[in-house]
C-alpha cells in the first residue's frame, strides 16, 4: 500500500475505533449484554423508558439551512433517523420527501 494511502487508512481507523474514535471494539458486547439483560425476570417486569432527555433539546437552524440540537444528551439523532425513515416510506414513489 502506498504510504499516503496507508496513512489515510490508519487515520480513518483511529478516528472510528479506539479511544479517539466514535466506536470501541467492545461496543458489540455491550449491546449483546444489554439485550440479554432485558429478557430477564426483572427486565420483563418493568417497561423500558425510551425518553432520555426527550423534549429538552432545542432545534437550532443555522443560516446555511442545517439544523442541530442544542443540548448535551438527547436521543434526537435516533428520533430523526426514524422520522426520516417514516417520511421516506410515506413519500410518493420516485419522489424524495421535502
Amino acid at each position: 500500500m502506498p504510504p499516503e494511502l496507508r496513512k489515510a487508512a490508519i487515520m480513518r481507523a483511529n478516528h472510528t475505533f479506539g479511544p479517539a474514535g466514535m466506536l470501541e471494539q467492545d461496543d458489540g458486547e455491550n449491546w449483546d449484554q444489554s439485550t440479554r439483560a432485558a429478557r430477564g425476570t426483572v427486565g420483563r417486569r418493568y417497561p423500558l423508558n425510551f425518553a432520555m432527555n426527550l423534549g429538552r433539546g432545542v432545534i437550532r437552524h443555522e443560516p446555511s439551512g442545517l439544523a442541530h440540537i442544542d443540548t448535551h444528551i438527547s436521543e434526537h439523532a435516533q428520533l430523526w433517523t426514524y422520522r426520516s425513515w417514516a417520511e421516506w416510506m410515506a413519500a410518493e414513489e420516485g419522489r424524495a420527501p421535502q
